[in-house]
């Protein structure tokens, strides 16, 4: 079935037919084709699985650019389970989206409760800019992947979050650039405090010139391999105004696994990570380069369970406390 079934015209008022297409798509379990050029919607575009999906489905549109014209502070498109609801299989494939305020995340997914889910995605080639979160997911959201996000002028590139009963888990981030944003390339957050997600990977992720870190991964990261974090801190006049942050890369807590990771450039990064460990940190052949990098690392953590193990990194410098069991192979 065609985006021509819903008379979606790039550039026409949209007046709820583009949500109007994406609800039935995931309804009727069919693949929502955009004609390339640009969507103006008035109002979020807000899908909701309330059953099981057992099929296929999804939007595909490359050269398709969805914009917001309203100020509300909701994600341009949103996939929301609920209920008992299990969203599965869904694809969606080269859309952009442009907002209009900052207060409005790009593409979400979401399933807040323990009951519903959304598992088993595919979002490849997804672009947007001038939004809060580019790409958001929340909740009970799992075994997904992303695909070459491009990710720029935003607040944040991608962000990664647990409600207090859905905890999100088993993502992969594969290439693409979450850079440029005011904030962070990637956050993490958490409906309560300290229960922040933790089991995602990036590979091959370039995040450069974000306003703060790279990544942002306060409860830690599963595996972050082959990734490029030029230019960290690249606004320290309204991140850390008072000069008294480790400018790192990386910021993250409880463990973190980093293998051929390259981080500084010409910018403000001083170390490739700042963490605080309750277990264990695994750096393989990562470097830390540029005129401001005095150290690979400066670590701290949990005196019964923090340790750190590096292994041909650069510069051969870590400052650790002495909570931190560290062990250093040249």
């Amino acid at each position: 079935m065609k985006s021509g079934h819903f008379n979606l015209t790039p550039g026409a008022p949209d007046r709820g037919k583009l949500h109007e297409a994406v609800q039935a798509a995931m309804d009727e379990e069919f693949l929502l084709e955009l004609e390339p050029g640009d969507y103006f919607v008035d109002a979020p575009v807000h899908a909701v699985c309330e059953s099981h999906q057992t099929r296929p489905w999804g939007v595909l549109g490359p050269g398709a650019r969805v914009i917001a014209t309203y100020e509300e502070a909701e994600p341009i498109l949103m996939i929301e389970a609920i209920g008992n609801a299990v969203c599965r299989f869904l694809s969606m494939d080269g859309v952009a989206f442009k907002g209009t305020n900052r207060k409005q995340a790009g593409a979400a997914l979401r399933s807040r409760t323990a009951s519903s889910a959304i598992y088993r995605f595919r979002l490849q080639g997804l672009s947007a800019e001038g939004c809060d979160d580019a790409i958001r997911l929340e909740g009970n959201v799992f075994e997904g992947d992303v695909f070459f996000p491009w990710c720029a002028d935003s607040n944040c590139g991608l962000a990664l979050g647990n409600t207090d009963s859905g905890i999100l888990s088993a993502i992969n981030v594969w290439g693409g650039s979450l850079s440029q944003n005011k904030v962070d390339g990637l956050r993490t957050f958490a409906e309560t405090m300290y229960r922040e997600p933790y089991d995602f990977n990036l590979f091959g992720v370039y995040c450069g010139n974000n306003g703060r870190y790279s990544v942002n991964a306060v409860a830690g990261v599963n595996l972050m391999k082959g990734c490029r974090l030029e230019n960290p801190w690249s606004d320290p006049a309204t991140h850390d105004p008072k000069n008294d942050h480790e400018r790192a890369c990386v910021y993250f807590a409880n463990h973190a696994v980093m293998e051929q990771c390259i981080g500084g450039g010409n910018g403000n990064g001083t170390a490739l990570v700042d963490g605080y460990l309750s277990g264990a940190l695994i750096m393989r052949d990562c470097v830390m380069t540029g005129a401001a990098a005095k150290k690979l690392a400066r670590l701290n953590g949990n005196p019964a369970q923090a340790a750190a193990d590096i292994v041909h990194c650069r510069p051969p410098i870590v400052e650790a406390t002495p909570a931190v069991r560290l062990a250093m192979t040249p």
